[in-house]
């Protein structure tokens, strides 16, 4: 039925969950924690943007940074009215991001620790995985895969791997949704993570939701690879869309204390003010 038709016959959709805010053309509701996205009455069109919690970055000195988080986008789909139950994943150690109906992405992993490790591979979730974790601060230091089980479009990238130069070691960068982790130079700073991926499903300024650089508002960002003490290496920069809960970026890895842990998920769905008589 048309959608004046649905209005003219009190049809309506109605949508309650969630934090709402509009724009001209929009309503937009974020959910930064587990919450019921609700529609009655009527069947709903809309687009929506799921993104996983974000891995850690590495333990021991010059730990590889964690992964992106699973990054999604879905449009112009046909929600029928029913309770659907949200569950925003938490960033940290672990590779769990859970999600609405069967739908989510996965969690990035965590980054690689001490002189070899090898960055774990983006998890499984129900629309793939997200980008790899960089390798610890070694040759033998191998970065994640990302995008496991594969999406098309990717949602997620390898991780860098680690280096060794004249005996100055440095992790690989955490894959982001947006590009592959760097791989470890060996010097001053580590590696840098990749950056991650922008959509306007988020709604941008109007909800504020990412992490805002230049305007654009990014998620699932990779973390920065660490680098040894014993030289002085910083950990590498973390890519756009790390840094801040609810943007799914990965941790950065250890520079010689603790690596920074991995950053929440976040679901939005859009869909038109015509549509629900707003």
């Amino acid at each position: 039925m048309p959608i004046l038709g649905i209005i003219s016959s009190g049809r309506i959709p109605v949508v309650t969950g969630g934090t709402v805010y509009s724009d001209a053309t929009y309503y937009y509701r974020v959910f930064t924690a587990s919450s019921n996205l609700v529609i009655s009455n009527n069947k709903l069109t809309c687009d929506y943007l799921l993104v996983g919690g974000g891995g850690s970055g590495g333990t021991g000195f010059g730990g590889g940074g964690g992964a992106g988080g699973g990054f999604r986008t879905f449009t112009s789909q046909i929600l029928p009215a029913a309770t659907y139950s949200v569950v925003v994943g938490s960033g940290g150690n672990s590779t769990i991001f859970n999600s609405l109906t069967a739908a989510s992405g996965g969690a990035g992993g965590a980054g690689g620790n001490g002189t070899s490790g090898v960055g774990s591979n983006g998890s499984t979730g129900g629309s793939g995985g997200g980008g790899g974790a960089g390798g610890g601060n070694d040759a033998s230091g191998v970065g994640g895969a990302g995008n496991t089980p594969s999406t098309s479009p990717s949602q997620g990238n390898t991780g860098g791997n680690g280096n060794v130069v004249s005996s100055q070691t440095s992790g690989g960068g955490g894959g982001g949704a947006g590009a592959v982790g760097g791989n470890g130079s060996g010097g001053s700073p580590g590696a840098n993570g990749g950056v991650g991926s922008a959509t306007v499903i988020s709604g941008g300024s109007t909800t504020g939701a990412g992490q805002n650089v230049s305007g654009t508002y990014y998620f699932a960002g990779g973390g920065g690879g660490g680098g040894t003490t014993t030289y002085s290496i910083p950990a590498g920069n973390a890519g756009s869309g790390n840094g801040a809960a609810n943007t799914g970026g990965g941790g950065v890895g250890s520079s010689g204390g603790l690596p920074n842990g991995g950053y929440s998920g976040i679901f939005i769905v859009r869909y038109t003010r015509i549509q629900v008589g707003g």
